[in-house]
């Protein structure tokens, strides 16, 4: 599992504390702090919970080169993608992972996306053709072999959002 982080340690919390929930729990997590303020006393209060593997950047280098970052520390076969900002439902893990074939190079689910009041259903079933003209599928509905990620060279640090 990885986890990008920047100047939310509060929200790294929250994202923390989604994964502690799982019912499939994570062997490690990699939680790659960009550049952002401190956050070892966040990781800390984890540590007892979950393996925390972390890094850090001294300055910020944009969220593809954080993922990318955290792609080469990471052990697992498989990387589910978390950022700071998000949360996993407690099957979130479990529903991915039993989804996973090592034919695959990425599963994923469906997420809800929530702006105030309005909700928004992310990441249903989907075509290439789909996928050209829009991002349908969110970081944080993906599980995506590690392998994979690396036989395309990473995330493209040259995009500063849509990496993906």
């Amino acid at each position: 599992m990885l986890i990008r982080t920047r100047d939310r340690p509060r929200l790294l919390a929250e994202a923390l504390e989604s994964v502690t929930r799982q019912t499939y729990p994570p062997l490690e997590v990699v939680v790659v702090n960009d550049g952002g303020e401190p956050v070892a006393h966040i990781l800390a209060a984890f540590a007892k919970r979950l393996s925390i593997r972390p890094v850090s950047h001294p300055a910020p280098r944009g969220r593809a080169a954080a993922a990318n970052a955290g792609v080469v520390v990471a052990k697992g076969e498989w990387i589910a993608l978390l950022d700071d900002d998000d949360l996993f439902l407690p099957h979130h893990l479990a529903t991915l992972s039993a989804a996973a074939e090592p034919s695959l190079g990425l599963v994923h689910g469906r997420c809800l996306l929530r702006r105030g009041q309005q909700e928004e259903d992310f990441g249903a079933a989907t075509t290439v053709a789909d996928l050209v003209m829009a991002n349908t599928i969110p970081t944080c509905a993906a599980l995506v072999s590690r392998h994979a990620i690396l036989a395309v060279g990473g995330f493209d640090e040259g995009l500063p959002f849509l990496e993906d």
